[in-house]
């Protein structure tokens, strides 16, 4: 961390949701308009799909994937954290999809992390929230 990104207060996690299992997938590509190409980049484009999991719990949704595709990968202990790994990755649909999956958690909706695209979005997103794991449920 710098003094220029200080480290942020952790995301609250929801009690996760009772009930019937209500699938919605989100589409990353479509919530994407531009390079991401900084760190306020990569934050606004989470927030992106932070926003659509709200979205998606506001609708009912029980159970949120994400669609799209990436070549982004991170592993725990590299010489990159999660959120260095995705911004230098470039990688604006990927970025939605942390975010997505980061906003499941804090709306208590489980995450699918099926496709290359799910599985990167998990991955960086419990790194990002290591509270998300729970939540978190591979296809």
């Amino acid at each position: 961390m710098t003094a220029e990104h200080p480290p942020r207060p952790p995301i609250p996690m929801a009690p996760p949701v009772d009930g019937p299992v209500v699938m919605e997938r989100v589409d990353a590509a479509a919530l994407t308009e531009g390079p991401m190409d900084s760190v306020g980049a990569v934050a606004h484009y989470v927030d992106a799909g932070r926003t659509a999991a709200a979205e998606a719990a506001a609708r009912g949704a029980t159970l949120l994937a994400v669609d799209g595709q990436t070549e982004v990968t991170w592993t725990p202990g590299g010489d990159a954290g999660p959120l260095r790994t995705l911004r230098l990755s470039g990688d604006a649909v990927c970025a939605v999809a942390v975010g997505v999956a980061i906003g499941a958690g804090e709306h208590g909706l489980r995450f699918l992390a099926d496709g290359t695209l799910g599985h990167a979005a998990a991955a960086i997103g419990v790194g990002v929230e290591p509270a998300l794991a729970p939540y978190v449920s591979s296809g």
